[in-house]
């Protein structure tokens, strides 16, 4: 797939936060989260390929401090293009005014 899950058979770690982190409190599991341990058939779900090719976002396997960020204030994708948000991501499309990617 394109984006990562949690695994649903974790104890600690089922459910997805809004900020795209594993984990099992009411912000990991309820509102924009996703739980995939009440919700297992999420996993087959189809993944939505991002419409912008190469991606101007950091990916799973950019450094600590990197993932998830955007903006001016953070180290450029490649020479002068500063990393955007996935537009095609419906729970970290916008970039907040602290450079970290994420709704609402």
């Amino acid at each position: 797939g394109y984006y990562p899950v949690c695994d649903p058979d974790d104890p600690g770690y089922s459910c997805c936060s809004p900020d795209g982190y594993c984990g099992k409190s009411e912000k990991h599991c309820t509102g924009l989260g996703i739980d995939y341990e009440k919700n297992p058939d999420l996993l087959v779900d189809e993944p939505i390929r991002p419409s912008i090719d190469p991606p101007l976002w950091y990916l799973l396997d950019a450094p600590d401090g990197k993932r998830g960020r955007c903006g001016l204030g953070v180290s450029p994708i490649t020479g002068n293009i500063f990393p955007i948000c996935n537009p095609d991501d419906k729970t970290a499309h916008c970039c907040s005014n602290g450079g970290y990617c994420g709704t609402g």
